[in-house]
């Protein structure tokens, strides 16, 4: 039996949560996504997703949220409005 480390182990279980996180979403989701979550469903960094794809103009306005605190949240988006971007920026590149 191969020996595995803890590392290994949790990367294995980040990309199947990415992976069925992938799988069971659609345009339709209403998921809230942070940009880790969105980092995640393009298989890029969290400071190129942030630089490069939350920054396109035609992304998805982040939702408002506010914390029980009263103040601003951190920003989220819609899993599915970003799929959307996603696929429509697909079709464009074709």
């Amino acid at each position: 039996m191969e020996n595995i480390t803890n590392e290994q182990l949790h990367q294995e279980l980040q990309a199947l949560r990415t992976l069925v996180a992938s799988t069971m979403i659609d345009e339709k989701s209403t998921l809230v996504w942070t940009a880790q979550d969105i980092a995640d469903y393009f298989q890029f960094s969290y400071e190129h997703t942030k630089r490069a794809v939350i920054a396109d103009p035609d992304f998805p306005n982040a939702i408002e949220l506010q914390k029980r605190t009263g103040g601003k949240a951190a920003n989220r988006w819609l899993a599915g409005d970003v799929i959307a971007f996603a696929r429509k920026r697909a079709r464009n590149r074709r």
